[in-house]
């Protein structure tokens, strides 16, 4: 199950709300991504859709491991996004950020999520040619999620707290060049 040509990714679209919304409410998920937004479908809603509809610049995408689909991705470049950049404290020009998730418990613990950000990374992220470099910032508790960041080649950089989040979280950097 651990072969990365058999994953693939589509622009999200209104119709993948009402599975993104069950995905965002597994235990499992719920546990480190996207707390605030699971438990109302309309606040969900009003969130996606400008990204769906291209009026926000964050491109969000469904995972599908063959033909099922398993998990969720986006990516933005950083400085798109000021407060955020400011907060990073760091030259945030040609970066972008990744987020990411499994939504389905049975392609959990398979080594699938480190799989889907390299070829994320490779197809989509650094093709673009102003993207020169990549972050994610799992919460530091989060040792699953670091370790598969880890595989991909990301390292650690800064351990900070990024209002609004309550957790600290767990800077890591790949530079496109870094990318195997």
């Amino acid at each position: 199950m651990q072969n990365e040509n058999k994953i693939s990714f589509r622009r999200l679209r209104v119709d993948d709300l009402s599975l993104l919304h069950k995905w965002l409410n597994e235990p499992f998920v719920k546990e480190w991504y996207g707390r605030d937004e699971a438990s109302d479908i309309d606040s969900l809603v009003k969130k996606y859709n400008p990204r769906i509809e291209g009026k926000e610049p964050t491109d969000c995408y469904i995972v599908y491991y063959e033909n099922s689909l398993f998990g969720f991705i986006q990516t933005y470049k950083i400085s798109d996004y000021p407060d955020y950049s400011l907060q990073l404290n760091i030259s945030t020009e040609g970066i972008a950020g990744v987020d990411l998730f499994i939504g389905e418990q049975m392609f959990v613990g398979k080594g699938l999520g480190s799989r889907m950000l390299r070829k994320f990374l490779k197809e989509i992220v650094f093709v673009r040619g102003e993207i020169s470099a990549c972050i994610v910032d799992p919460e530091l508790k989060n040792i699953r999620a670091i370790k598969s960041y880890e595989k991909v080649g990301f390292k650690h950089f800064r351990t900070t707290q990024v209002p609004p989040e309550k957790e600290e979280k767990y800077l890591m950097m790949l530079k496109k060049e870094e990318l195997e």
